[in-house]
């Protein structure tokens, strides 16, 4: 008589304490946090743009007794915004929810799915609309050697001046629009290669006994001031850029590219921001700086299932183009 096996005395069932889900935490995704969330009434219209020119002129004078007062004001133009849908829906059979050891947990990961992939989107959306020449004030290429008003010294090149590169253009930005820089965003690998530069190291020794950190490191790039401490926006969310059935191809959302901001801490109707994320809030739920999509869920009996829906509707605008500094090509 053969020997029992292991299949023989234990019947697989599945662990109800581990589960294997891809699921990033919210807080990867960065787009909401530089893109503060304005709420609006309607999927299109309109806001105003004060004259930056007008605003920032000194035009008061000397007057004598019984003269008239100088006067001045600012000019206004208006800009658009239109939010766009972006929608998907997850099925949930009856049959796949009585056959998990808890069928709550079956929901949950319905709705964490629609989540996850909503988010994926809006950092996308912010990617489009922000990380590209041509969109900001100034577009500031990667070269071997050359520093001029177009170039930089790639971060990776031995000769490089991370420092002083970003030091002198949130110096440029303050200087062009009244308010420093307060973020630079990028992505790990560029990350990497600032945590281990040799001039942010040995600078960081002498002002600190703490080990380097993101928020050292935009202090001594200048990045931010003492009432609005700077931050290096770390774009560590990833997806798959690979058709369904087809073999994952796992990318970050950017290259080694950097966008140096200003980024206003909430909507405001006198200060500029680089980027607003516009939000119909009649049907887009993007409240806070997690949110992705309004969800909800209705029955389809023909199919004996219940179908999570997500729904967000955005639009992700640069408002402020001359507080914006576009780097491409950080890295060799």
């Amino acid at each position: 008589m053969p020997n029992a096996t292991m299949r023989d005395v234990h019947v697989d069932s599945a662990l109800t304490n581990l589960a294997v889900a891809y699921f990033q935490k919210p807080a990867k995704f960065i787009a909401n946090k530089v893109a503060p969330i304005v709420p609006v009434a309607k999927a299109s219209g309109k806001y105003f743009v004060h004259s930056k020119a007008d605003m920032m002129r000194d035009e008061a004078k000397r007057r004598s007794p019984g003269q008239k007062f100088a006067r001045t004001g600012a000019g206004v133009a208006t800009a658009t915004y239109a939010c766009e849908e972006f929608s998907l829906e997850h099925v949930l059979p009856d049959e796949i929810r009585a056959n998990w050891d808890s069928p709550l947990a079956a929901d949950q990961a319905a709705i964490r799915q629609l989540m996850q992939q909503l988010l994926i989107r809006r950092e996308r959306a912010f990617v489009s609309a922000a990380l590209g020449t041509s969109i900001w004030g100034n577009d500031v290429a990667g070269h071997a050697s050359t520093v001029d008003s177009t170039h930089h010294v790639f971060f990776d090149n031995a000769s490089a001046d991370i420092i002083n590169t970003l030091h002198s253009w949130t110096n440029t930005m303050e200087k062009n629009t009244g308010f420093r820089p307060n973020r630079f965003v990028t992505t790990p690998d560029v990350v990497r290669v600032m945590m281990n530069d040799a001039d942010i190291l040995d600078r960081h020794k002498y002002t600190s006994s703490e080990p380097i950190s993101l928020k050292a490191i935009a202090n001594l790039c200048g990045i931010g001031s003492p009432d609005d401490p700077g931050e290096i926006v770390q774009m560590s969310a990833s997806y798959n850029t690979a058709a369904e059935n087809a073999t994952a191809s796992m990318s970050w959302m950017a290259g080694d590219v950097g966008l140096l901001m200003y980024a206003a801490p909430s909507p405001q109707i006198d200060a500029p921001s680089a980027l607003y994320t516009f939000s119909w809030s009649d049907f887009d739920r993007a409240v806070a700086a997690s949110g992705a999509a309004a969800i909800d869920v209705y029955r389809e009996e023909g199919i004996k299932s219940d179908i999570y829906r997500g729904i967000a509707h955005f639009d992700v605008v640069v408002a402020a183009s001359d507080c914006g500094v576009y780097f491409s090509d950080l890295l060799t």
